[in-house]
């Protein structure tokens, strides 16, 4: 897979997202027509828990290999460390590259701890290259090693975190990563898969199904994640190429991404972003023989934004895929007094969907809500929490805006997932509390022969929810995929409840159809 830089003239929706560079918010493309680059003047919130830990600011003098790498972690009174666990003081020095899946990291045979590291074992070389040892293979004076998943208490026996402080666009890294696992899975090759039912006008010519998520395609998608990695593949963000799917993230002011598709007669555009108006995160952490506290809370989520435009002109197969977009921003918050550098991680995921049931078809839709409330996610005082924001007000109506023509009934399906979790590791293994945002948008409009009953019907479904959880958060596709790689070296499966979040809250659903009487059962 290989990076393209520039956004074509021909997309005209509206996006931000939450982009990482490390020198700031740049793109040589050019923005698309509706940017808005707001910030509001929300104020700090203070810390949900007490910690034996202060927060300091961002570190703002990262080295090269800290940037590229991540942070190393140190020893001091304050962590106790698990006994398997190598800590390696000097870890960004010692690493030399990351694979393009992300999971074998090539290390500096002769750094300072390089010889203890076996199979089995945990390494802790730095924020990102940290993970179980699956495999150690000598080649010259380097080691590839290859790290597996690890639990946060497998890692310490005892750490005790606060952070509190706004998250600065222009401190952000993006790390990119074209063959992680569980990044593309085509749908249409998933006999399992619970694929999308084609919308259809009811017995009396009126009644008009949209393309809607179900709990068991929620389950499927679950709470998003992104993987990604590769030699030397972090900076400002750039075109990413996922299959057929050209994807354009950019920035600022919230999380998004421009996903395009043309090939065998089917054109597809949209858009879609979770807006931030001056975030804030707090992270709260207690490790003592066991996990007591994990929690997250985020102020500043201002909303989301969605724009649809898709047709067919001749006969090829509908798309129904899901892409883990491989692509990480990653914000270090060394904490003051925890020589164990974490970082807030931000996430993306899309599940894209066309039924276009006869040989041509245009249809579009864009719609924009704003958000009230924060998030608040994870363990706090060894209890679930999980609160999500409100939805406060429509500003464009999904519904009002279907437009399109068509002898045939079609729809479009777009969902997008935006997680924010605070962790260590990298790419499939970031563990940590999270909280991610789901969207599921389904935009279905009537045919052109319904004109003779003076009207076509059109309708659109929005359904918005956060998942919440502690570890991996991944999705059943990505868990497959990861197996699979595991496999290779004889060690345990990843567990399928890694995809299943410990909460999952309903935010705003919603369904119309124009006029009234095209919803009516």
């Amino acid at each position: 897979m290989r990076a393209t830089k520039g956004l074509p003239s021909s997309i005209v929706v509206a996006l931000l997202a939450v982009v990482a560079t490390v020198g700031g918010c740049k793109r040589t493309s050019p923005a698309p027509t509706g940017d808005v680059r707001e910030q509001s003047s929300s104020t700090a919130s203070t810390p949900s828990t007490a910690s034996t830990a202060a927060a300091q600011a961002p570190e703002t003098s990262l080295s090269e290999a800290e940037r590229r790498f991540g942070v190393s972690p140190t020893l001091n009174k304050d962590v106790k460390y698990q006994p398997a666990v190598i800590v390696m003081e000097h870890g960004a020095d010692a690493i030399r590259a990351n694979s393009s899946d992300g999971m074998t990291w090539t290390l500096d045979a002769n750094a300072p701890h390089a010889a203890e590291i076996q199979k089995d074992r945990i390494l802790f070389a730095t924020g990102r290259a940290v993970g179980r040892v699956l495999a150690v293979e000598h080649k010259g004076d380097t080691l590839a090693v290859t790290l597996g998943p690890v639990e946060l208490t497998e890692v310490f026996e005892e750490l005790h975190v606060s952070y509190h402080g706004a998250i600065d666009p222009s401190k952000m890294i993006a790390y990119y990563a074209p063959d992680s696992p569980g990044t593309y899975t085509d749908l249409n090759e998933e006999p399992s898969a619970n694929l999308l039912e084609a919308p259809r006008i009811g017995g009396d010519g009126v009644l008009l199904r949209s393309a809607v998520w179900d709990p068991a395609d929620r389950e499927l998608y679950s709470a998003l994640k992104v993987a990604l990695p590769g030699t030397g593949a972090f900076g400002p963000p750039t075109d990413i190429n996922v299959a057929d799917y050209l994807l354009s993230p950019y920035c600022c002011g919230g999380l998004g991404v421009v996903i395009q598709y043309d090939k065998n007669g089917i054109k597809f555009t949209a858009s879609a972003v979770l807006t931030l108006k001056d975030p804030h995160i707090d992270v709260n952490l207690d490790i003592l023989h066991g996990l007591k506290n994990a929690f997250i809370e985020v102020k500043g989520v201002g909303g989301l934004r969605v724009a649809i435009d898709g047709g067919m002109s001749g006969g090829a197969k509908n798309l129904n895929a899901i892409i883990q977009l491989p692509l990480d921003f990653a914000y270090p918050i060394p904490i003051s007094g925890v020589g164990s550098p974490f970082s807030v991680v931000f996430r993306q995921s899309l599940r894209i969907g066309t039924i276009f049931t006869g040989k041509t078809s245009v249809l579009k839709a864009k719609g924009e809500y704003e958000y009230a409330g924060v998030i608040r996610a994870g363990i706090r005082n060894e209890k679930n929490v999980a609160e999500g924001p409100k939805m406060a007000t429509t500003v464009t109506n999904l519904a009002e805006t279907v437009e399109g023509n068509s002898m045939s009934v079609d729809a479009l399906l777009l969902a997008y997932g935006a997680k924010v979790i605070v962790g260590i590791g990298a790419f499939d293994f970031v563990v940590g509390p999270y909280a991610g945002i789901d969207a599921s948008v389904g935009t279905t409009r009537g045919s052109d022969t319904q004109v003779g009953i003076g009207f076509v019907c059109r309708r659109a479904d929005l359904n918005l929810w956060m998942e919440v959880g502690v570890g991996y958060a991944l999705p059943q596709t990505v868990v497959k995929a990861i197996n699979q790689f595991l496999s290779l070296f004889k060690v345990k499966e990843i567990s399928s409840t890694y995809s299943k979040p410990i909460a999952s809250v309903a935010i705003f659903e919603n369904s119309q159809a124009i006029p009234p009487s095209c919803g009516k059962p």
